[in-house]
């Protein structure tokens, strides 16, 4: 907040792909969504356009209409009585659709499908924990 006053942060999570200790996603004044990234030592180490929903990579945009659905259904299929946070495009080749859901239990988690909407793989880290 220091960094980006005014802002809304979105949620916060540890990083797990090593980049960075934590990452935040932002909301700016402005509007625009912003991923934080701070090292250990709470020190911001990287702001990156894009952040809830795009989690800091351009090539993701938030999933509406029927896929939407479709990817909300799977996911929840699989995962009963999730919350699901956001639901994206996957764009860096990984996945077709990406959605980041809180468990029952409180623990994030990042779901990937294929076009078809089966499920290829879950990831601890959720949120942000991309």
């Amino acid at each position: 907040m220091a960094a980006n006053a005014g802002a809304t942060v979105e949620n916060m999570t540890t990083e797990g792909d090593g980049s960075a200790a934590y990452e935040a996603h932002i909301t700016k004044t402005d509007g625009t969504h912003t991923t934080v990234k701070l090292d250990a030592n709470y020190t911001i180490t990287a702001t990156e356009a894009g952040g809830q929903g795009g989690h800091g990579h351009g090539n993701e945009t938030a999933l509406t209409g029927d896929a939407a659905t479709k990817v909300k259904a799977a996911v929840l299929a699989a995962n009963a009585g999730a919350t699901v946070e956001n639901m994206t495009t996957e764009g860096d080749g990984s996945a077709a659709y990406e959605a980041h859901i809180t468990k029952t239990d409180g623990t994030h988690t990042t779901v990937k499908l294929d076009a078809n909407y089966t499920i290829t793989a879950t990831e601890a880290g959720g949120q942000g924990g991309h």
